[in-house]
């Protein structure tokens, strides 16, 4: 047994010296080569990698109905399909894991992902994101909230000591990880001590299950839990607001890098090119918010942050 261990070892070793010898920058976790070294995976030169498909697929996860959503993001899927001059289709997931493991197999080759699920997905999974939203220059963000039912009249953070909190999913960031690196960094609340951590699946979930009691209180996404007040699923005064956080970026648009180059290129262009405007306000975005590139390093500064917080930067046997 030893002597098998030994030879893995061995071999492992083998291969990331040999990987490092033919990267002439920096061999990210999931193995990929980052030659300008700015953390994002470079474009595959190896034609036989490649993906190029006769259609392409753009997932991202339902937020509202996945009709509705469809219906919302038609006409960036027929610009970027006029752009590439191919067919481009618009498939909903039902949660992050299932966008992330069909990215993971090539069957999505566009995505809107989750803040959340970015910094892993760039290190171990060679995603490259293109573009996000921008208003003036500035990136467009997001808040995260922490709700409880109404009338509770006790000062946060005591307001959750000894309460059961919601959480989205692991790889939600207002959903999870910056609620947590939060409670634990800042005011010293630590799961299982100070409350009882248990996880709802969607933003919507959360907002609904604090309304209806099941949940005594709720990390969510300001977009979200504002988008179901505007559009009378719940009255603001159902719950209260105990905590409000710093912004965080939005979802960014992007490809995987084994995605072939001159068609990745196309679809930045094509992104870029888009009349976003139309389409932010229905996701509610600002009115006048555009689409600009990524400058992954610095725009996800603070999500490395809040993952080292939470003792969870990037390690690849998960994904």
């Amino acid at each position: 047994m030893q002597v098998i261990v030994s030879m893995l070892v061995i071999a492992s070793i083998g291969w990331a010296a040999s990987l490092a010898l033919a990267c002439p920058g920096t061999v990210l976790p999931g193995g990929q080569c980052d030659a300008d070294r700015n953390l994002v995976a470079d474009p595959v030169t190896d034609s036989a990698q490649w993906l190029d498909p006769g259609t392409l697929v753009f997932s991202d996860v339902a937020t509202v109905s996945p009709v509705l959503q469809m219906g919302i993001y038609a006409p960036l899927m027929a610009h970027l399909a006029a752009a590439v001059g191919r067919p481009v289709v618009h498939s909903v997931s039902p949660d992050y894991a299932d966008q992330i493991a069909r990215f993971k197999d090539g069957s999505v080759h566009i995505t809107n992902l989750n803040t959340g699920s970015v910094e892993h997905a760039v290190a171990c999974l060679g995603y490259v994101p293109l573009v996000l939203p921008h208003l003036d220059g500035e990136l467009v963000g997001y808040r995260m909230l922490i709700i409880t039912p109404p009338g509770i009249d006790q000062p946060f953070p005591d307001v959750l000591r000894g309460r059961q909190i919601a959480f989205t999913s692991e790889r939600s960031n207002s959903g999870f990880k910056a609620p947590r690196a939060i409670l634990k960094q800042q005011f010293d609340l630590l799961s299982d001590r100070d409350y009882t951590a248990t996880f709802s699946g969607r933003h919507d979930n959360s907002v609904m299950g604090v309304v209806s009691g099941l949940y005594e209180a709720a990390a969510v996404a300001d977009g979200i839990f504002y988008r179901l007040v505007n559009t009378g699923y719940v009255d603001e005064d159902d719950v209260q607001i105990v905590y409000r956080s710093r912004t965080f970026p939005v979802s960014p648009y992007g490809v995987s890098h084994r995605l072939k180059p001159t068609l990745a290129e196309a679809l930045r262009a094509a992104f870029l090119s888009f009349d976003f405007s139309p389409l932010a306000e229905q996701i509610d975005y600002p009115a006048g918010t555009t689409l600009s590139e990524v400058d992954y390093e610095a725009d996800w500064a603070v999500m490395r942050v809040i993952s080292v917080a939470n003792g969870a930067t990037p390690a690849c046997g998960g994904m």
